[in-house]
């Protein structure tokens, strides 16, 4: 797509009236139609690019992460629908969270989570401790 705002001025074009009582404007074809390909072609990238980027909801696990793997970080969902990372602290202030800047999230506040594609932690251990006691 195009970073003019009037992206169509250069296919812009003026004629005088035959009996020269004023003038028409109206924009060359051909240039409409590159200006148009090109948007479509660039409209198809940013959409494949969008269906790369996309995260399934079944990555998505419902509530808090039950002591996630060492002190791995984590996408967190909040109830509010903003996304953060967060860590959990350490065991005396078990099920809370904080961020990089050391900014605190009780647990609560997830709503949901995600792990990292490079974690070592598995989600399916995480249920297991949920139901288990691990």
């Amino acid at each position: 797509m195009t970073d003019k705002p009037n992206c169509l001025t250069e296919a812009l074009r003026q004629y005088q009236h035959n009996d020269g009582s004023g003038f028409v404007f109206g924009y060359d074809i051909e240039t409409v139609d590159r200006i148009i390909a090109a948007d479509k072609a660039r409209i198809a990238e940013l959409e494949a690019e969008k269906a790369r980027c996309f995260i399934p909801e079944g990555v998505w696990h419902e509530g808090c992460p039950r002591h996630p793997y060492g002190s791995e970080w984590f996408i967190a969902k909040l109830d509010n629908g903003q996304r953060v990372v967060l860590k959990e602290l350490p065991e005396e202030h078990s099920y809370d969270y904080r961020t990089a800047d050391e900014t605190y999230y009780s647990a609560y506040r997830i709503a949901a989570w995600m792990q990292f594609p490079d974690s070592q932690y598995v989600a399916a251990l995480a249920q297991q401790g949920k139901e288990g006691g691990v």
